[in-house]
């Protein structure tokens, strides 16, 4: 139960101020970066305030970090970036070239692929995965001893990756823009369904014994589902 009431916080830091039936007062930073502090129906405004002065730079800084994220897929979503793992690269133009070539942190496009961007941004990333993912795949199988029967790229919107019971792995070409540790969880966590066609405790005491921070990139890779929905 939550009641949405005017800011009694003389705070500049609080866009939000709520009052719950919560033992504790709490702070939360949405999506848009909107910071929203919550009190329990007994607490003070001076009691609130003490709490916000010492949250300070917790809030500052994790506000920051969501502006940046904002900033981040926005560049993508306009096309001024692109995410290749895990970092952003400025997608450029120029005149003589035949081919998309990456230099420093800048990605070159023909400049005929101006007007169609998004259609050369897809094939180009899906001819990187192929590439650079599905070495990344073999190196792995012989780490693990676990081989697919096939292996193919797929542009699913909700799906990272996909094991069937024929042993066959589908792994999304945008994969290529996470982390390579995300990249690789998701690798592993597939071949480990070879095994286990299920999210039994035995499917993730097998993925722990190659990825020990499997349950952080899980959180991490649900928090970058969004790019699933680019190209």
């Amino acid at each position: 139960f939550e009641i949405f009431i005017t800011p009694l916080c003389s705070c500049k830091m609080i866009d939000e101020i709520i009052t719950t039936k919560n033992k504790r007062i709490s702070i939360v930073i949405t999506e848009n970066a909107k910071v929203i502090l919550k009190i329990p129906t007994n607490v003070s405004r001076a009691v609130a305030q003490e709490f916000v002065n010492k949250k300070a730079s917790w809030i500052t800084k994790n506000k920051q970090k969501q502006l940046d994220k904002i900033t981040k897929l926005n560049n993508i979503i306009n096309k001024k970036t692109l995410l290749l793992y895990g970092e952003e690269y400025n997608i450029c133009y120029l005149e003589n070239t035949k081919a998309v070539v990456g230099e420093d942190k800048n990605i070159y496009f023909p400049i005929k692929c101006k007007s169609n961007i998004d259609k050369y941004i897809k094939t180009y990333l899906s001819n990187l995965s192929k590439k650079v993912i599905f070495e990344r795949v073999k190196q792995i199988e012989k780490i693990m001893g676990i081989s697919s029967s096939k292996l193919s790229l797929t542009s699913a919107k909700r799906k990272w990756g996909s094991c069937s019971s024929k042993k066959e792995i589908k792994l999304n070409f945008r994969l290529i823009m996470l982390t390579p540790t995300l990249i690789d969880y998701v690798i592993i966590h597939e071949l480990c369904h070879i095994r286990e066609l299920n999210h039994s405790k035995k499917f993730w005491a097998l993925v722990s014994m190659y990825d020990k921070n499997y349950k952080a990139h899980r959180v991490t890779l649900k928090g970058s589902s969004v790019i699933g929905s680019l190209y």
